[in-house]
């Protein structure tokens, strides 16, 4: 099975898996082969230029191979991070916040596709998460001044904690927490400094509104993080992040090790979580600084 990055085409999403298949059986292939091969690609010569361009496939002397790294077949993901996780996970401070955590484990997106059985790339998932699907799935609420409020984290946590999100429920009922980030947060993003423009509001673009997210007038309230922010208190927890980070990228090849640093990410947040570091009540500025957090989802 072919992972490819957020983002790619659907042109090429749709062709190079197959095109990755067949050069694997037939390597080195002359172009009229190639076109012979794939009648039913649009616009097969610039397809075909992106992709050795990308360095998805190597053109010389005017024949073609795929040039897609493997997943190591004898790599267990979680066996593998496992002690990597269990030292960063000791650095982490009392009273450490789960987003100051988040932020101080930046990771870039995976950009290279990357051939993996399917149930090694089935197993990824759930280290390939949000913080928001994070947050939700450990059941930890926001507060402020005692009282749950209104936030998406809180909504999949339990619905029931405001009349609000009881109001939410009516309009979008049992979403799965990542099929709602889906469809929600692009509508943020098309909606930062200027109304989102809609001929009929669905029931994402209400529930935000509803969230506070988007104005009444469909102007994003928020403006989503991508890049995460450093701090201070996580020194040592970020200075171990990175001290794997270079050797797992002197052990693997760049697509291996950059689902690794993601698989790693999620590793360490969740296991924080399991052993209840924020499962507290915060009150004040704490519980008014949750944000959106864009990051690579499968």
């Amino acid at each position: 099975m072919l992972y490819l990055p957020q983002g790619t085409s659907k042109n090429i999403r749709n062709f190079f898996p197959e095109l990755h298949a067949y050069l694997l059986q037939h390597p080195a292939v002359i172009l009229r082969e190639l076109k012979q091969q794939f009648p039913h690609v649009p616009k097969f010569d610039q397809t075909l230029d992106e992709l050795v361009a990308r360095n998805w496939v190597k053109r010389q002397d005017r024949r073609y191979t795929s040039q897609i790294a493997s997943w190591p077949q004898d790599l267990v993901a979680h066996t593998y991070l496992e002690p990597i996780v269990a030292e960063i996970i000791a650095e982490i401070p009392p009273k450490t916040t789960l987003e100051a955590l988040w932020a101080s484990l930046p990771v870039i997106e995976p950009t290279e596709p990357l051939a993996a059985p399917a149930d090694v790339i089935a197993s990824w998932r759930q280290d390939q998460v949000s913080q928001t699907v994070l947050e939700s799935r450990y059941g930890v609420l926001t507060y402020q001044n005692a009282l749950p409020q209104t936030t998406i984290v809180n909504f999949f946590s339990n619905p029931q904690a405001t009349a609000t999100l009881q109001e939410i429920y009516q309009l979008i009922g049992d979403v799965t927490v990542d099929y709602y980030l889906d469809q929600a947060l692009p509508k943020i993003f098309r909606a930062q400094g200027k109304n989102l423009k809609e001929g009929r509001r669905d029931i994402f673009t209400e529930s935000l509104v509803l969230f506070g997210l988007l104005t009444p007038e469909l102007t994003a309230t928020v403006v989503p993080s991508i890049q995460p922010t450093t701090t201070t208190s996580l020194t040592n927890v970020q200075a171990r992040f990175n001290q794997a980070a270079q050797k797992i990228a002197a052990t693997f090849p760049q697509a291996v090790s950059q689902q690794l640093m993601v698989l790693l990410r999620g590793q360490i947040v969740a296991a924080a979580l399991k052993m209840g570091y924020f499962n507290q009540e915060v009150s004040g500025d704490l519980a008014g600084s949750w944000h959106i957090t864009k990051i690579f989802k499968i």
